[in-house]
């Protein structure tokens, strides 16, 4: 409503100057009103962003937090679970429902795709331990199995995709859904701009979404994780914004214009997924929740991933974004990502259960938090986001002391059970 009175005086005012200069108490009548009209403007103009947020705020439903356990919910006590043990055996599955219900969370984000291979009985693509020659028991569906065993604990479930990502890891062959990559495509990645890929992958998520009693979904690595350089795409590039992407990829640091040719490129190739699943997902389960995993930063917006702008737009209903309490560092970035969305319940605080000891080579070594210091973190970041729902990250490095600490302390409090 703002943004039509302010347009209608603009539109008034172009139409009240004059066209010649004439002293007359008319002409003096005209000024006043125009200068009004004006000064009406600016008022409005100034006033504009600040009203426009409140207003968005205070419209905004909390879309799946009938229960209080929803994630744009304070009350929502989330973890990851990226290795994919629970998918092996019903014994494992158990074990990580047992576990994480004693530690209080009502919410369990299983990665049910990490590029290698799906976690569940697919009838689209091969089984992951199949694909990598895992011992599986057999006779059972894992993700039916463990969403049956979390709703009866009342834990919701919201499987996780790595949507651009190709695992080159855990014995996955390299012949592993060659057709959607190839020369040129980022490493590591599946080709986001190949239109056959996002029709796969969009139909890989649906058909969880459709075949089981999903809560939510999660969406990971929503981006291109790189600058696709293939003829293809090279090809793509110039007829969407008629410029150069060889040169425009070697510059774009330095050049702002090209670094936003390439981010609206990469987010146009992405939406070719978000959209359809986003819309398919609310007509299938009209409560369900669509997360994405990752809030901005400069190298995500320049593949394409626009979490916040999802996020507002309606797009999506929670983004979860790594935040330490103890460091202000921390603290002052998440504090500009909650001034600039409509919903600050709505972004997921994400704190990690381990810590880096040292180095060795390459690679980081990880060991689990001590269990008080763990749950203090929690209480800590409770305490400075108290909109927000907390996302643990990471079940592999998930102690039995941390279990104890965190289900006597932080999340003592349990969810009420899933329907």
């Amino acid at each position: 409503m703002i943004q039509t009175v302010a347009v209608h005086n603009k539109m008034l005012y172009r139409r009240a100057v004059p066209v010649g200069l004439r002293a007359s108490s008319s002409w003096r009548v005209k000024s006043a009103v125009l200068l009004i009209s004006v000064i009406s403007i600016v008022l409005v103009m100034l006033l504009l962003p600040r009203v426009s947020l409140a207003d968005a705020r205070a419209a905004s439903p909390d879309r799946a937090a009938q229960d209080g356990v929803g994630p744009i919910a304070p009350a929502g006590r989330m973890i990851f679970q990226e290795g994919g043990e629970w998918a092996l055996s019903r014994k494992a599955a158990d074990k990580v429902i047992k576990r994480i219900s004693a530690a209080g969370f009502n919410v369990y984000m299983p990665f049910v795709w990490h590029g290698g291979g799906s976690r569940w009985v697919s009838g689209l693509v091969a089984p992951e331990w199949e694909v990598r020659g895992l011992e599986f028991e057999g006779g059972f569906d894992p993700l039916a199995y463990s969403i049956e065993r979390a709703h009866l604990a009342g834990i919701k479930v919201f499987p996780v995709f790595t949507v651009a990502l190709r695992q080159v890891w855990g014995n996955v062959p390299a012949s592993f859904l060659s057709q959607y990559y190839g020369p040129g495509t980022p490493e590591q990645a599946f080709n986001i701009h190949d239109p056959e890929f996002s029709k796969f992958m969009t139909s890989l998520i649906l058909e969880v979404v459709t075949k089981y009693k999903v809560d939510g979904i999660v969406l990971d690595f929503i981006r291109s994780m790189g600058i696709c350089t293939s003829p293809t795409c090279m090809t793509a590039y110039e007829k969407a914004t008629g410029k150069d992407l060889s040169r425009d990829r070697l510059v774009y640091g330095l050049d702002r214009d090209a670094a936003e040719r390439i981010s609206r490129w990469n987010e146009a190739a992405i939406r070719t997924i978000l959209e359809p699943v986003s819309s398919a997902c609310r007509k299938i389960k009209p409560a369900i929740v669509v997360a994405v995993h990752g809030a901005d930063d400069p190298d995500s917006l320049l593949q394409g991933r626009n979490s916040i702008a999802w996020l507002n737009e309606g797009l999506v209903d929670m983004v979860s974004s790594y935040a330490d309490p103890g460091l202000s560092s921390d603290i002052a970035n998440t504090e500009k990502l909650m001034n600039r969305v409509v919903r600050p319940q709505a972004l997921a605080i994400i704190v990690t259960d381990y810590e880096r000891r040292h180095r060795v080579g390459e690679k980081d070594r990880l060991r689990p938090r001590d269990g008080t210091a763990m749950a203090r973190l929690v209480q800590s970041a409770q305490e400075q986001w108290p909109r927000s729902p907390i996302v643990v990250y990471l079940y592999e490095q998930l102690s039995d002391e941390q279990v104890a600490a965190l289900g006597a302390g932080p999340f003592r409090k349990t969810g009420t059970a899933a329907k």
